[in-house]
């Protein structure tokens, strides 16, 4: 195995989050779309007849409900058989809903022949304009969802202040409809500022789990090998033995050390040093159990908790984890050794007492020769 230069300290730093990651959408996210979009096709089915026997039916509002219906079935399709990318078709829902809203609205505003389809025609589109905004928000980020909000905001202003104006010039501001429209700018406006509101102080809060799950990570991480830090492993060992005390059951902890670590790094620096510790513990983490954990201890002095290993497994995973570490090699000469202890957990135990046995192997493995087992003297 070839040395790799060793990533710098601030690698968590620069992948957290990773730059530019859309995660996957959830199965349950998908089912919701394809309920929504459903309904929204039963609803137009429902509502094709009803316009018609209370004779408020137009080609203009037949047309959108026909599309409702076959844009729902169509969208959800799509989505529940993953014809199309998520994203384009969850950008399409918005677009389709309130650009047939607009049209809708338009038609109520200018073009109905009889007072009812245009009551019907505005008084749902006063409805669903904040549903619409409500959906923009839940489905995009807040800055792009504010963005697409605005745009349709003004668009509905762009295409009903004629209106205003022309009731204005005619003098007829006091009818109902003139006055609803007002009414909408101002809470759509209203609404679009809570929205937005509303999604930064999600966005911080998001940030804010992210940063405290960042410094979490940091505080029982090893910023040059990934492994869990001295503090981690210190946990993990209290757990560990509070387990074995209850449950009677063995525990054991392997502690190594490469050997000549120093010289390695007075003959070829410490950029090969820091490499040599990301391989050995990458080379000795693939290769144990996974009930066991693996720790830096400090400097090239590295911790493994067993348990439920009794004394002759314990032996055997360290002369394995042993043999693994010899594979590591550097600068295309022979490869690396380290000395090892292993000591025993005694009900009477502290994590520093089961510690300082396994150390104390490891001195006497490094005044025997190195590069071998030793386990504690009963």
């Amino acid at each position: 195995m070839g040395v790799e230069v060793a990533r710098a300290d601030n690698e968590f730093e620069d992948t957290w989050p990773p730059p530019g990651a859309r995660p996957e959408p959830s199965s349950l996210k998908r089912r919701l779309y394809v309920i929504i979009l459903l309904l929204s096709s039963c609803s137009s089915l429902v509502a094709l007849p009803t316009n018609f026997l209370a004779g408020a039916a137009h080609p203009v509002t037949t047309a959108v409900l026909w599309f409702v219906v076959v844009y729902g079935l169509v969208a959800s399709w799509a989505i529940r058989w993953r014809k199309l990318p998520f994203r384009v078709v969850e950008e399409s829902i918005w677009m389709a809903a309130a650009g047939m809203l607009v049209v809708v609205f338009v038609f109520g505003l200018y073009f109905a022949e009889a007072t009812m389809q245009a009551r019907l025609a505005t008084v749902g589109s006063y409805l669903w304009f904040p549903v619409i905004y409500v959906v923009i928000f839940l489905t995009h980020g807040t800055r792009a969802a504010l963005g697409r909000a605005l745009f349709l905001y003004c668009l509905v202003v762009l295409v009903s202040i004629p209106r205003i104006l022309g009731a204005v010039l005619d003098g007829v501001w006091d009818t109902l409809d003139e006055v609803l429209l007002v009414q909408l700018y101002f809470s759509s406006a209203l609404l679009i500022s809570a929205l937005y509101f509303f999604g930064r102080l999600s966005d911080q809060a998001r940030d804010n789990a992210i940063a405290a799950e960042r410094m979490n990570h940091l505080a029982h991480t090893d910023a040059l090998t990934g492994l869990k830090n001295r503090r981690s492993a210190e946990r993990v060992l209290e757990k560990e033995m509070e387990y074995a005390r209850r449950y009677d059951t063995p525990l054991a902890v392997i502690v190594f050390d490469v050997d000549d670590f120093k010289k390695v790094n007075d003959d070829y620096g410490h950029d090969v040093g820091d490499a040599i510790l990301v391989n050995v513990a990458r080379t000795v983490e693939s290769g144990l159990r996974e009930s066991d954990s693996l720790a830096r201890w400090g400097g090239e002095e590295f911790v493994v908790v067993a348990p439920q290993t009794s004394q002759r497994e314990a032996q055997v995973l360290a002369e394995r984890v042993m043999e693994s570490v010899r594979s590591v090699s550097f600068n295309g000469t022979g490869g690396i050794s380290a000395s090892f202890g292993v000591s025993f957990f005694r009900p009477e135990d502290s994590a520093t007492t089961l510690v300082k046995r396994a150390d104390v192997a490891l001195y006497n493995a490094k005044r025997r020769g190195k590069n071998r087992v030793e386990v504690e003297t009963p």
